[in-house]
């Protein structure tokens, strides 16, 4: 069974119905690293991963520091390389902070990282 929500991802992060309730959440890398974590972050059930795809050999400890996703309720940043597949995996340690995501234009602004 599948559903589909249609909206921007910074409005249906604070959705109740949405909010922290998947297990596993996957990006294709749709925006920098910290947009992604963001508004990844708020799907992802605390103790869930949010997986994202990465071009290949992208220095992931660069690209994911460890201190901002922290922020986010995000663990330390996992690399998994497989069949030419690059990703990056991110534990879900805690809750997002209410208040998380943050507006489209305030994403772009002053991003986490």
């Amino acid at each position: 069974r599948v559903s589909v929500a249609e909206g921007r991802a910074e409005t249906l992060g604070h959705d109740l119905q949405l909010r922290e309730q998947f297990p596993l959440v996957v990006a294709r890398s749709f925006g920098a690293p910290a947009t992604t974590a963001e508004l990844g972050s708020a799907f992802v059930t605390p103790g869930g991963e949010l997986s994202v795809s990465e071009p290949p050999g992208s220095g992931h400890d660069r690209r994911w520091p460890e201190e901002p996703l922290g922020r986010l309720g995000l663990g330390k940043p996992r690399q998994v390389v497989r069949d030419g597949g690059s990703f990056v995996i991110l534990q879900k340690d805690s809750a997002l902070r209410e208040g998380f995501p943050r507006r489209q234009n305030r994403l772009l602004r002053d991003p986490v990282w």
